[in-house]
């Protein structure tokens, strides 16, 4: 089912009015931060896309982990059809758009910026898996549009935030709002569509579940670091799994989402 584009399409949408649904409540201050967002999608996700469907199994957690995020990203969608696996991460930044001035990123002790720092860590991910960066927008909807997409989050590919970082120096210096809407402004796109590639297999490789185990392995490009993704069973009443635990901890997520649609009938 990865790389139809119907059944891509159809999931995208779902994720793309969730996330416009949460723009709203950002603009409107019902919520108030970058966890609370991303929470509050993936509640929204699940809850929309099991209203529809009565056969999809979805599974979240959200965790403070406080703890080195290894891949640099705060974030993982995992889906799933029958033994076939396709998995996203994700950096979420709210910079407070409405602030033109607001310093949203820094210098670590090192002296590298916090935001580059993440984009060099998921490097040797792309490719493996579907990587982005994603922006939450509190400008009222129409306003700055473009380089800030309309109706929902600006998201940027990895590989694209990869290559500007580069190009304009910014390892050694903090990002500021006008340095990320001239990255948007050529290498923005819209949740829909980073949901659309994701599942159409035009971003990230198809990965096989370990049945037996429930899990999926998935090495990195140069083969030195294994990614063991654990993809819970398919109980959708179960609200809490300790592998989903251990893994987030373990890589400094935040945020789990994984989606069944093995027995969606589209």
């Amino acid at each position: 089912m990865f790389g139809n584009h119907i059944i891509a399409n159809e999931l995208a949408r779902f994720f793309a009015q969730a996330d416009h649904e949460c723009r709203l409540e950002l603009i409107d201050g019902i919520i108030v931060g970058e966890r609370d967002y991303v929470s509050t999608l993936a509640t929204r996700i699940r809850s929309s896309l099991q209203g529809r469907y009565n056969n999809i199994q979805c599974h979240s957690q959200t965790l403070d982990t406080r703890t080195e995020r290894r891949i640099g990203a705060d974030g993982i969608i995992i889906f799933r059809t029958g033994s076939n696996i396709k998995v996203g991460v994700f950096e979420a930044k709210r910079p407070q758009l409405t602030q033109s001035n607001y310093r949203w990123d820094e210098l670590s002790d090192r002296g590298i910026s916090h935001f580059s720092e993440q984009i060099l860590k998921q490097r040797c991910w792309s490719g493996r898996i579907a990587v982005w960066e994603m922006i939450f927008n509190d400008v009222r909807i129409g306003n700055e549009s473009p380089p800030l997409e309309y109706f929902g989050s600006s998201c940027v590919w990895h590989d694209t935030a990869y290559h500007y970082m580069h190009n304009q120096r910014l390892l050694l210096r903090p990002w500021n709002t006008t340095e990320l809407k001239r990255l948007l402004s050529f290498g923005g796109v819209n949740f829909f569509t980073v949901i659309h590639d994701l599942v159409s297999c035009k971003s990230g490789e198809i990965h096989h579940l370990d049945v037996e185990h429930d899990r999926c392995i998935i090495h990195d490009l140069d083969n030195q670091t294994k990614l063991v993704v654990p993809v819970p069973g398919q109980d959708s009443s179960k609200e809490f799994d300790e592998s989903v635990e251990e893994f987030m901890y373990l890589h400094g997520f935040d945020h789990y989402l994984g989606i069944d649609f093995s027995g969606m009938s589209f």
